[in-house]
């Protein structure tokens, strides 16, 4: 399964990809946004779940410090898009 968010610029995106027999996360694409590729790997590795690769994204992000983090737009915007998906079921 994957889930996905595209910032209304279309400049910066976020795919996760999960197996959706345990939530663990797959497979992690980023376009336009900085992510610390051990922190990734890491979490795939481990078959990290879905909810806490989302409550700890920040901690891959090594955007600059002036550059606008997107953390909490993803959270609120994959949440939506879960709940969305478990209602249909």
């Amino acid at each position: 399964q994957t889930l996905y968010w595209e910032h209304e610029s279309g400049r910066k995106s976020l795919r996760l990809n999960y197996n959706t027999t345990d939530n663990s996360i797959t497979g992690i694409n980023v376009f336009g946004i900085r992510l610390r590729h051990e922190v990734c790997q890491q979490w795939i590795k481990e078959g990290k779940r879905l909810n806490y690769v989302l409550d700890h994204l920040a901690d891959a992000n090594f955007d600059p410090e002036f550059f606008k983090k997107h953390e909490k737009e993803i959270f609120k915007y994959f949440t939506y898009q879960l709940m969305s998906c478990t209602s249909q079921k």
